[in-house]
């Protein structure tokens, strides 16, 4: 299972723009609303038409979806021995 939504607010978050964490057997996906490119992409697309920014917000989440769950597998992969790993 996969949760994703946005968590914080603040200055410290223009710097951060996702966390991924397990929690039991989800995956919980934490995305900063407040992160320079993302805020500054979501205005434009705003300022054209707001389905298009509602669309690239959805995107976006899709994205960070996919780049959360390639790194968990990775880190999985890492933490196995060398002989687990090849099949």
């Amino acid at each position: 299972m996969m949760n994703i939504g946005p968590r914080w607010d603040g200055p410290t978050c223009e710097r951060c723009r996702v966390i991924a964490e397990m929690e039991g057997e989800t995956l919980v996906i934490w995305y900063s609303t407040v992160y320079s490119g993302v805020c500054e992409a979501v205005s434009r697309f705003e300022q054209q038409d707001s389905a298009t920014a509602k669309s690239f917000t959805e995107r976006y989440k899709t994205w960070l979806a996919v780049h959360a769950l390639l790194k968990l597998q990775d880190d999985k992969n890492a933490a196995q021995p060398a002989s687990a790993r090849r099949s």
